[in-house]
């Protein structure tokens, strides 16, 4: 035991020799400036991690007024598409209406061909008295009767 208490003594007197005691003092001068810094550094983190908040936020209402005009592009689109679809079903109806009115006029002509036959045929009535006595070959119609075809051989 003597030997124990005489390494403690050793022991305490080298610590106490080499000046490995700090003082209150010198602790509070040495840490002050680290302790600063460290206390700056957890304000920046600390207006850096609500500028991040702000951002994410901001981020997360660009992302739905994204989706918005996706949705509004898509139903854009599908408008057009339906519009074009409803133009050539337009064009398509045009095309027919103008058939139609071209197989009406060609009607009309022949209509005027035919009443103009008439008229001829009821003039050449008038002028001769009969229908059975037109002149110059013609049939009771007002029309030249065919005459037969001769072929050479």
């Amino acid at each position: 035991m003597n030997s124990n208490i005489t390494m403690a003594g050793a022991l305490l007197l080298s610590v106490m020799g080499s000046g490995c005691v700090a003082t209150h003092k010198y602790v509070a001068k040495t840490v002050s400036p680290v302790e600063a810094r460290v206390t700056g550094t957890e304000a920046k983190n600390t207006d850096q991690d609500k500028q991040i908040a702000e951002h994410a936020k901001d981020i997360d209402g660009l992302t739905t007024d994204l989706s918005r005009t996706k949705e509004r592009v898509t139903d854009a689109d599908a408008k057009a598409v339906a519009a074009g679809q409803s133009a050539q079903r337009a064009g398509e109806r045009a095309d027919n209406a103008q058939r139609s009115a071209d197989g009406a006029e060609r009607s009309a002509t022949g209509a005027r061909t035919l009443a103009e036959r008439g008229l001829q045929r009821s003039d050449v009535i008038e002028e001769h008295g009969s229908d059975e006595q037109v002149p110059d070959g013609q049939d009771r119609h007002g029309s030249v009767p065919a005459q037969p075809v001769q072929t050479e051989r």
